[in-house]
This record gives C-alpha cells, structure tokens and sequence, in this order.
C-alpha cells in the first residue's frame, strides 16, 4: 500500500477571451478566414477549469529523480510507482479526459524489447480504494518518438464530488521512461449561445440567440469562445440550431464551422440547408468533428447567410477518442 502524503495541485484556470485583443472572422461568404484587429470584444469565454499535475512538483514518487520538468525512471531502477498522487478533491464530479504524457527510451545498442511492458498508468479512487480505470503500455507503443518528443496516453473516469483521486504510473524496470506531467479534462462541455459566444449580428431571442432575414445582413451570429481548456483530441462538436420556415427554396441558410484561431485554419465545416431541418418547433443538433490541439485557441462559428431566421441555443462539445494511441 502507498503511503500518502498530500500533494499541491497546479490547477489550471482558463479565461479564454479575455486577454484576447484580436478576433477572427470570414468574409462576406462566410468561408475564408480572415484576421481582423478589434478594439473591443464584446464578451469574454465561460471559465472552465482543468487540472494540470506537474510530474516532479506535484505527484509523489517511489524511484526516480527529477530532470528539468520531468520525472524520470532509470534502466537500473526496480518495479515501483515513479509516479502517484496527488490525492486531489478539487476536481469538480462528472465525466473525465485524463491524459498522461510519457517518453520511453531503450537501451542503445541494440532495442531488444518491443513487448516488453514499459509501464502501467491508472486512475485509483483512494476514498473507495477501487481502480477505476487503467492500461499496461509496451515500448513498442513510444519508442516511434525516439527523440525528445513526449506522446500521450489516455484514460477515463467518473469523478465522484469530494473523493481523492490518485494518477498513478507504475515503471516496470525496463527500459527508461520519463513522465512531465498528467491532466485532467471535463468530457463535455456546453457553451450558450447568450452567454459563452460572441455575435457579429443577432438579438437575444427566447432560450437562444437568433438573426432575422427583417433585420440583420449575412455575417456570423455566434462565434468564439476562444477556449484553451478543450480535451486534446479528437471531439465532436454539435451545434443546437432552429428554423423558423420549412417552406420555399433549399437554400444554405447557415454555415458551421470549427476554427483554429491559433494555427489560423479550418478544422472541419459544413453547410445547413432548409431541408437539412425536419422542423421549427424544436432544435436540430449538426455534427462537426475535429482534432483538438492541446491549448490552441477554438472557435466553434455559425455563419448566417440571410435566407432564413435562426435560432441558436448552444454549441456542445464532446470527447471521442485520443487518436496518438488509436480511435475506433
């Protein structure tokens, strides 16, 4: 059994817009990015906490030493947890990304131990004292980063409200592995329309934000929220959209699209139809899909092109899988 201590978490806290003093939009189609100066911004991203549990200051050890800003795990070092802890409870209750970032590296020369277990990570609820999830990896699952570039590993959990969780990596002598750090995200996330994004064009209209072919020219009706705290990845992303008339032309009546404000380009988009609608009395959900980079800038846009009133409620964003150690 391992003898706790309690160790400090770094918590990462993320204001997404608000030292933001630029924003990117399209042009008048509504499809080519464009990077424009802004004075102002109209409002900032919601706060959204993950939790970043650096190797060396805030997990506790078994073997190893320090390196810089990584812990590490020697060819002469017996079977043992280099990592663990941090028997955090500040970690808010629901659905969780947590993501390890490890590189092996072999004994030089030759590499005789590519089935060989280089190390064992899980997530161990220390309340209920249950592993609620865990993997083995093999060094023929790193060793394609030869060199100093770090790869991620993924697990998932139930956050239960209060219980203390460890993150653990158990080295099994072979080999060397270093760990930087571990990182927990939220699964999900919702973003209101009113509240989290940003409007070229539009009004509050009922539980949404809407624009009206009466009073409003093409341009985006939601954009933002420059959030940096989305799990790395690949993610689904649904934006909840309403029509307010099935009849008359199929006319594009809005564009999505996710946006990577830091690289600067166009992860994924798609054109909405009126006949993309099956009716105006509730909200429609349209999929995107897309690889989150971890701490870029995102967008999640919706370009309205004047052929019709819509509604938006929110956008709603969900992990699906990490694709460094495969998706099905």
């Amino acid at each position: 059994m391992i003898t706790k201590k309690r160790a400090t978490a770094t918590i990462a806290s993320t204001v997404a817009a608000a030292a933001l003093t630029w924003f990117v939009m399209c042009s008048d189609n509504g499809t080519e990015p464009v990077s424009v100066n802004s004075g102002h911004i109209q409002k900032t991203a919601t706060v959204v906490h993950h939790w970043k549990f650096n190797a060396v200051d805030d997990l506790q050890h078994r073997i190893g030493e320090p390196l810089s800003d990584r812990w590490i795990a020697w060819f002469n070092d017996p079977p043992a947890h280099m990592c663990y802890g941090p028997y955090t409870t500040s970690i808010t209750p629901g659905s969780k990304v947590v993501n390890y970032q490890l590189f092996f590296m072999v004994q030089d020369p030759p590499f005789h131990y590519p089935d060989d277990k280089a190390v064992s990570i899980d997530i161990y609820d220390a309340t209920n004292g249950l592993v609620v999830d865990g993997r083995r990896i093999y060094f023929r699952e790193g060793v394609e980063n030869y060199g100093d570039d770090y790869r991620t590993f993924t697990l998932n959990y139930d956050q239960i409200d209060g219980h203390e969780m460890e993150f653990r990596t158990y080295f099994h002598g072979t080999g060397q592995v270093s760990q930087k750090n571990v990182t927990v995200y939220d699964e999900s996330r919702r973003f209101d329309a009113v509240k989290d994004l940003h409007h070229k064009i539009g009004r509050v209209d009922g539980k949404g934000w809407s624009a009206s072919v009466h009073l409003d020219d093409p341009a985006h009706m939601c954009f933002g929220p420059y959030a940096t705290d989305i799990a790395p990845g690949l993610n689904f992303v649904h934006f909840l959209l309403r029509i307010d008339d099935l009849t008359g032309r199929n006319d594009k009546v809005v564009t999505i699209d996710v946006y990577d404000a830091t690289e600067g380009r166009i992860l994924d988009r798609k054109g909405i139809y009126r006949q993309s609608f099956n009716t105006t009395t509730s909200y429609q959900q349209f999929t995107l899909l897309y690889n989150q980079i971890e701490g870029n800038w995102i967008e999640y846009r919706t370009f309205w092109h004047d052929k019709a009133d819509i509604n938006q409620t929110a956008v709603t964003v969900e992990w699906h899988c990490n694709p460094d150690t495969g998706c099905e």
